[in-house]
């Protein structure tokens, strides 16, 4: 019997090697293919330089700060608003009346998505104008709302909760819907 000799195996070659002899094109531009770590990370990056860039072309082409503002005259006023305009007080008092709103908006909303979803009569009675408003942007309720609550806090709250309801009533009932129709001896918050 003659002896095969047994066949040398070759080195793995490194990754980056392996990017390098496939070519720019199907490193980069293969679609759903990642791309390296370094390569993201400069992507990133160089997105936010190109914007800043192309906003500063524009500040010096345009030549009118009230119309187009130079990156550096926004930072400056931003500075200023801070230190000296109490900006940090009207962004306090926006983000309570937002997330104010939306609790308001969740605890009515919550309830009546998992009713919905629960009971086809109380999903056949408030379905309709649910799917009626859904579709309708926040700001539409604005002129509404100042009108029935006047100007003020009062009509921030209301604005942000009746632009919430729709999304967490919806998101509730439907899987509450499809629980119920997997397993139709379930009662609506417990198992009969």
């Amino acid at each position: 019997m003659s002896r095969v000799p047994a066949a040398r195996v070759a080195p793995a070659p490194s990754a980056a090697r392996t990017r390098r002899s496939r070519g720019f094109v199907r490193t980069y531009l293969t679609p759903k293919q990642a791309i390296p770590g370094r390569a993201r990370a400069i992507l990133a990056v160089g997105s936010f330089v190109f914007v800043v860039g192309v906003w500063t072309l524009l500040a010096a082409l345009v030549q009118n700060p009230l119309f187009v503002p130079s990156p550096y005259q926004v930072v400056l006023t931003w500075w200023d608003m801070m230190v000296n305009l109490a900006f940090y007080n009207d962004v306090g008092w926006s983000t309570f009346r937002i997330v104010a709103g939306f609790l308001l908006a969740a605890v009515v909303a919550v309830p009546l998505g998992l009713l919905m979803g629960s009971f086809e009569v109380v999903r056949s009675f408030f379905n309709p104008p649910i799917n009626a408003i859904r579709y309708m942007p926040a700001s539409a309720f604005i002129p509404l709302l100042i009108l029935l609550q006047g100007l003020g806090t009062k009509s921030g709250f209301c604005t942000s909760a009746a632009s919430s309801v729709q999304t967490p009533t919806t998101k509730t009932k439907l899987p509450t819907a499809r629980i119920a129709r997997a397993r139709p001896g379930m009662a609506c918050f417990g198992v009969r």
